[in-house]
């Protein structure tokens, strides 16, 4: 004979909820990522959410897929902004599915992240922005592989980055991104963002081309058979106007083509 305290469906007395266990982890660790119109191809704020989810979230949790992070904490330092789930909070996901995912009492549910507008650096407004130099239309029935596009460094002298922060403009067609500073590869130019070899065809997806083995480089060595001139720097490294800044990405489709433009700001150290 059932009591009426006991639970409607899809909540228990006992046991982690949704509401007062797991969307806490969820908010801390996965909805910068798993929230509407952004990077993750689901939301995860809701119960309603996150509900026909729950076995594969369980799964790669306890496989330490989710939340991406490669660093091992055991034999690294610790970071910033890490996203890695302690083993109780692993535990505590994988016992709720185990429990039937339930609910729990909305009175339990936490304030939800609250997400800021345009530039999200604690920091401030970056002090230099550059802009995608080309709008790309991405394909609305496969995944792009990686993409390169080029902008030219504006500066005469080497500077250095507190910050760079990556702003597509529609988050949802991109998996990841990453600008770097790079030589202008050897046979190359820039036109439109975009490489193209010195008879003016374009290299988007091509192989870029290779320095004879006679040729020296710039620096007097004799290029190595099949090597490749692109030196790619570290990433908070803003040289002068020898490099160009290399917008590397991949992106996936949707039903239908969209365009993707993007912008990087830089913040640089000791900026105002």
């Amino acid at each position: 004979m059932l009591s009426g305290a006991t639970a409607r469906a899809g909540q228990v007395a006992e046991g982690p909820t949704f509401t007062k266990d797991i969307a806490p982890i969820l908010y801390e660790n996965c909805v910068t990522c798993h929230r509407p119109d952004n990077i993750a191809p689901m939301a995860l704020l809701e119960y309603t959410d996150a509900r026909p989810w729950a076995r594969s979230i369980k799964d790669l949790v306890v496989a330490r897929v989710m939340p991406p992070w490669p660093a091992d904490p055991n034999n690294s330092v610790t970071f910033r902004n890490e996203r890695y789930l302690e083993q109780h909070g692993i535990d505590t996901i994988a016992a709720r599915v185990d429990a039937g995912a339930p609910k729990g009492n909305d009175a339990d549910l936490p304030p939800k992240p609250d997400f800021p507008e345009g530039w999200t650096y604690e920091g401030g407004e970056p002090d230099y922005v550059f802009e995608l130099p080309i709008e790309y239309t991405v394909a609305a029935e496969r995944e792009e592989d990686y993409i390169n596009f080029y902008s030219e460094i504006p500066w005469e002298e080497d500077r250095f980055a507190e910050v760079l922060e990556l702003r597509p403009s529609d988050f949802r067609l991109v998996h990841h991104s990453g600008a770097y500073t790079v030589d202008l590869p050897w046979g190359t130019q820039v036109i439109d963002g975009v490489l193209h070899d010195l008879d003016g065809n374009a290299l988007l997806r091509a192989r870029l081309p290779r320095r004879p083995v006679s040729e020296p480089d710039e620096e007097g060595e004799q290029a190595s058979a099949g090597r490749v001139a692109q030196r790619v720097f570290n990433e908070v490294n803003l040289p002068g106007s020898s490099k160009l800044l290399s917008y590397r990405s991949t992106s996936r489709s949707r039903s239908t083509g969209c365009r993707r433009t993007c912008t990087c700001g830089a913040r640089a150290c000791g900026g105002s």
